[in-house]
């Protein structure tokens, strides 16, 4: 039996529990009005953080989940810095910060492509761990087939 113990920020999206992995955190925060930019004629957003430009990604509408239509100025910004790629990640609300065991998928599902696994959270919820490394692709691609 393996198990892996990693901080993570537990976020809030709809009705649903996530976990980003700490470690690649770099900050969050409440977007200020014109933080948000829509670019790529309007089909990408970008996110200004001191002068540089991070393509953000809605994780609700990524993943498709009902009721995800916080308004940016009401919802939090997730800055990430994944494999030396920095991106923006927006959520409804952060649920706060803890210790968790990774379960890993593999072994009884085929990887799924947004998570890097799963975990129980303190209530005895189970919370997707989100593979922040690879949103940027999964959101590519569903902007790719969008147009």
């Amino acid at each position: 039996l393996t198990l892996a113990v990693t901080d993570g920020m537990v976020v809030g999206v709809g009705a649903e529990r996530y976990v980003a992995p700490l470690d690649c955190i770099v900050e969050s925060g409440q977007p200020a009005p014109g933080q948000v930019r829509a670019v790529r004629g309007g089909r990408a957003l970008a996110y200004e953080l001191r002068g540089d430009y991070l393509p953000l990604i809605e994780v609700g509408r990524l993943l498709g989940l009902p009721g995800c239509d916080t308004p940016f100025e009401r919802g939090i910004v997730v800055a990430v810095d994944a494999g030396g790629t920095r991106q923006a990640l927006f959520v409804d609300r952060l649920l706060g910060q803890q210790q968790f065991v990774v379960k890993s998928l593999e072994p009884n599902l085929r990887k799924p492509p947004a998570f890097a696994g799963a975990t129980l959270l303190g209530d005895g919820c189970v919370a997707m761990i989100l593979d922040v490394e690879a949103l940027p692709a999964l959101a590519g691609e569903r902007l790719a087939l969008a147009a």
